[in-house]
């Protein structure tokens, strides 16, 4: 991803953001966080004690989803208008 780079089929790249590889990590790591949160949210709902009520599991469950999917939510939409880059194509 070189400025300048040609190719006839992709076209001349013009323009390289300077974040985009922290955001593009960034959103990498969020979104395994999101998934695993997901993932994990339905077995911790199983493997509760059974002494603790119903209602204590789904606030407990919903503030560790809210934590978990909220960034990545948050971080998409603050990162949505960024230009990764720009490439020309004659």
């Amino acid at each position: 991803d070189h400025l300048g780079y040609q190719d006839k089929d992709k076209g001349e790249l013009i323009y390289l953001g300077a974040l985009s590889p922290a955001i593009k990590l960034l959103k990498r790591v969020s979104l395994t966080t999101f998934t695993l949160g997901m993932i994990m949210t339905p077995l911790a709902l199983y493997l509760k004690p059974e002494t603790m009520p119903l209602a204590g599991t789904i606030s407990i469950t919903g503030v560790v989803l809210l934590f978990t999917c909220g960034p990545t939510f948050l971080l998409h939409t603050i990162c949505k208008p960024y230009i990764f880059r720009t490439i020309f194509l004659p």
